[in-house]
C-alpha cells in the first residue's frame, strides 16, 4: 500500500488504485507521444514528398498520399482521444455527434484512404 500524509491524517491507497492511476498515466502519455510524432512525421514527410523536384516514381506518389490518412489518424487521437483520456468525462457528458464525427474522420482516415 502507498501512504499519501494529509495534514495530520494518513490516508492509504490501495496497490491496485495506485495501478490503475499509473496505468491511466501511461497510456495518456503513450498516447500523446506516439499521436504528436506520429503526427509531426508525416506533416514532414509530406512536405519532403510534395516539394521533390523532378517526376515523381509510383512509389513515390504512393508514399505521398499515404501520409494524409496517417495524419488524419493521429490528429484525431491528438486532438480527441488525448484530451477526452485525460479529462475522463462521463460518457454521457461527451457530446454525442461530436464523439461520431471524429469516430468518422478517423475510420474515413484508416481504412477509406489508408
Amino acid at each position: 500500500m502507498a501512504e499519501v500524509q494529509s495534514g495530520e491524517e494518513n490516508l492509504f491507497i490501495p496497490d491496485s488504485k495506485l495501478m490503475s492511476v499509473l496505468f491511466h498515466v501511461v497510456a495518456v502519455v503513450s498516447m500523446f507521444t506516439i499521436s504528436t510524432l506520429g503526427l509531426l512525421v508525416n506533416i514532414y514527410l509530406f512536405r519532403k514528398f510534395s516539394n521533390k523536384p523532378g517526376k515523381a516514381s509510383a512509389f513515390h506518389k504512393l508514399c505521398l498520399v499515404k501520409t494524409i490518412p496517417n495524419s488524419i489518424v493521429c490528429a484525431s487521437f491528438f486532438l480527441w482521444v488525448v484530451p477526452l483520456s485525460i479529462l475522463q468525462p462521463d460518457y454521457e457528458n461527451i457530446p454525442r455527434i461530436l464523439n461520431v464525427f471524429v469516430g468518422q474522420v478517423a475510420g474515413f482516415g484508416a481504412y477509406v484512404t489508408g
